[in-house]
């Protein structure tokens, strides 16, 4: 089957599916870039992490608080891996660990929403160009 357009714009690049690709948000106070490694919303990782939390999820639907927490989890696990240049407010860098991924992700709505607008961006995923979409279908 030949590809079309869509393959070269649509399908995704595994590596950067899972591995997760640089995004930059800004500078910190020492005017150093901000960046946050973001793993592609539905990479098998955070397929794994949804399993996980399937039952808790459920038991929080109507539980608002509860239910964030959950899926701030989620998304600490398995969709933002780490970043760098973060600081404290000390101007110390802050480790991309999951506690405090998680307690970022809770804390700030528009940091999580930003994670996961980058993580449904298709175009950060995409490869690169219809040969490289084409070679990868012709080994699968």
């Amino acid at each position: 089957m030949t590809l079309s357009t869509f393959d070269s714009l649509f399908k995704s690049d595994d590596e950067k599916s899972k591995n997760g690709v640089p995004i930059e948000y800004g500078f910190n106070s020492k005017n150093e870039k901000v960046i946050l490694y973001i793993a592609e919303a539905g990479n098998p990782n955070h397929e794994k992490a949804q399993r996980k939390y399937a039952k808790a999820l459920e038991n929080s639907r109507k539980n608002k608080d509860l239910y964030n927490e959950i899926i701030c989890k989620i998304v600490a696990e398995s969709i933002l891996l780490r970043w760098e240049g973060v600081l404290d407010g000390d101007g110390e860098p802050i480790e991309s660990t999951y506690e405090n991924k998680f307690d970022a992700l809770k804390r700030l709505r528009k940091l999580f929403l930003a994670v996961l607008d980058s993580a449904s961006d298709t175009s950060n995923f995409s490869i690169e160009d219809a040969a490289a979409a084409e070679a990868e279908t012709e080994k699968n």
